[in-house]
């Protein structure tokens, strides 16, 4: 019964540490949405012309 309960252990860990890796994996993608977003909206503002009609982006300096 040692064997099993040894057996049964093991499996519960490596359940356990897949399970960490693709929580880690999920919140990494999370985080790049998050950013893409974060840009996207950046670019969606800068498309569009301010009330004097002049483009927000000419008043970036690189």
């Amino acid at each position: 019964m040692d064997s099993q309960s040894g057996a049964q252990r093991k499996r519960l860990e490596a359940f356990n540490t897949l399970e960490k890796r693709r929580l880690e994996f999920v919140d990494a993608v999370h985080e790049q949405l998050l950013k893409r977003s974060k840009l996207s909206a950046v670019l969606a503002h800068l498309d569009q012309p301010a009330m004097d009609g002049k483009n927000p982006a000419e008043n970036i300096s690189a």
